[in-house]
């Protein structure tokens, strides 16, 4: 079990500390980008897996350990910017005063098959935005939002 664990922990450094390099073409390097949070909790796992399961601290152990431990602060560095421990950078949406240089945006996506266009054109009338989206229209649903295109 141990050789086990020190092969998989070795793998997980290896990808843990080969993900700095994910501003590069290649796909599979690009792809340990996306794969922090698992790299991150099996790097936890097999740390305490190898402390607890090392009988003899010898040199090929302190090296795993150091590699783990590497690999557990490049994926720390970029997963601490998603908990508490960091500020908020983005103000909420509450926080924001309303002034004449925005302007407001409606997002439907209405669904090919939804034939209650009444519902969405009121909701276009309440809200009077600026610019609306409307995804997964057809050439029904473009006819039914032909009434509003002057308004």
């Amino acid at each position: 079990m141990y050789v086990t664990i020190g092969i998989i922990a070795l793998i997980i450094a290896v990808c843990s500390i080969a993900s700095i390099f994910r501003d590069t073409d290649n796909r599979f390097l690009k792809m340990l980008d996306f794969t922090r949070i698992q790299l991150f909790l099996t790097s936890v796992l097999c740390l305490i897996i190898l402390t607890i399961t090392a009988k003899k601290w010898k040199w090929h152990v302190y090296l795993f350990i150091a590699a783990i431990s590497t690999g557990l602060m490049v994926n720390g560095a970029y997963l601490i910017h998603y908990t508490p421990l960091v500020p908020v950078e983005v103000p909420l949406a509450t926080d924001l005063k309303s002034t004449d240089e925005q302007f407001t945006l409606l997002v439907a996506n209405v669904k090919m098959s939804n034939k209650n266009s009444q519902e969405l054109i009121k909701l276009i009338e309440m809200k009077n935005p600026d610019l609306i989206l409307a995804m997964e229209v057809n050439k029904w649903w473009d006819g039914q939002l032909k009434a509003i295109e002057n308004k």
